[in-house]
């Protein structure tokens, strides 16, 4: 009976083990932030986009992203934020980076 304890709490640890390396590598995605009309073409608020070890310019990321999310092309203008700093097309971004998609806005 010892050994069964034994072997189901090896297993628990292993399991918790998988679950820490699978948040990790979440945590090691760039965040992504949606706002408007693009959470609810992304279907999500919040996003994580691996870029792996690159960065990349906010040009090759549009067409990265537009790639998966093709409705996101339709908008007439689509603004991009860097850890809360709007940017160019030329700016470079990491893993280690949070965006913010920002729609187009309308006031009155």
């Amino acid at each position: 009976m010892r050994t069964f304890e034994m072997a189901l709490d090896l297993f628990k640890d292993i399991c918790i083990y998988e679950e820490l390396v699978r948040d990790t590598k979440k945590l090691q995605c760039m965040k992504i932030i949606s706002f408007g009309i693009t959470k609810d073409i992304t279907g999500s608020l919040f996003l994580d986009f691996d870029l792996g070890e690159e960065r990349i310019s906010i040009g090759t990321f549009k067409e990265k992203l537009f790639e998966k999310y093709p409705e996101l092309n339709k908008l007439k203008t689509l603004s991009f934020a860097i850890n809360n700093a709007y940017t160019n097309d030329e700016t470079m971004v990491s893993n280690h980076d949070e965006l913010a998609l920002i729609p187009p806005v309308s006031g009155g």
